[in-house]
């Protein structure tokens, strides 16, 4: 593998990224292609919670738009990503941006004139396999891992397990992403090499067929 790659993934809401993401980086490291620290794992969802969590004069700004109900702006969504994509690492894995023909314009911007490859996995996903999933979903109310409801607590801290908060809408979200993102597909073809995943096959099985994109 040479040089630098954006591996971005999408999909669905409740499609099963995260577990993708996961699984993609296990593979990579299992198989010797990139070590742990040269991968960096970027989730809009995350970025946000993390600015919010230091106090950040963003998340500050963050924490008064969400606690009135509203959603972040794209501009504030937009320069989180753009800062993570400054760091240092050989695999960078976005995880479900963009979102909207406005995000996608921006990072096309970010990616001109950088010694950047992006790669493109859609995964195609029955409605019906992501509201069983989403069913089956939990997050940890302490350290925020995803995992199944099976496990009654978190397995990484053993933490609460609740209900996610988007979970709970996820029918206005699959709505939303028919509007907004799935129409962005074909125009997402032209960044680079594109795979597209059947949502119905194992994580880990995915993840084999996505590592030979970076060859």
């Amino acid at each position: 593998m040479n040089g630098y790659y954006v591996l971005g993934l999408h999909g669905a809401p409740g499609c099963g990224k995260g577990y993708l993401g996961e699984a993609t980086r296990a593979t990579l490291i299992e198989q010797g292609i990139v070590p742990n620290e040269e991968i960096l794992y970027i989730s809009t969802g995350e970025l946000i919670r993390k600015e919010i969590e230091l106090k950040t004069e963003v998340g500050l700004q963050i924490k008064r738009i969400v606690e009135s109900g509203k959603l972040v702006p794209d501009q504030i969504v937009d320069q989180l990503v753009a800062n993570a994509l400054l760091a240092d690492a050989k695999v960078k894995i976005l995880d479900g941006y963009p979102r909207n023909l406005h995000q996608l314009e921006f990072l096309k911007k970010q990616l001109e004139g950088k010694k950047l490859q992006y790669l493109t996995v859609f995964r195609d996903t029955d409605v019906e396999l992501i509201l069983r999933r989403v069913k089956n979903r939990r997050i940890c109310k302490n350290c925020g891992r995803t995992h199944s409801v099976e496990d009654g607590k978190c397995p990484a801290c053993g933490g609460e397990s609740i209900v996610r908060k988007d979970d709970a809408v996820i029918e206005d979200r699959l709505r939303e992403y028919q509007e907004n993102t799935a129409p962005l597909w074909p125009l997402m073809d032209q960044l680079g090499a594109t795979l597209r995943i059947d949502g119905s096959i194992e994580a880990k099985d995915a993840a084999k067929q996505i590592v030979q994109l970076f060859f």
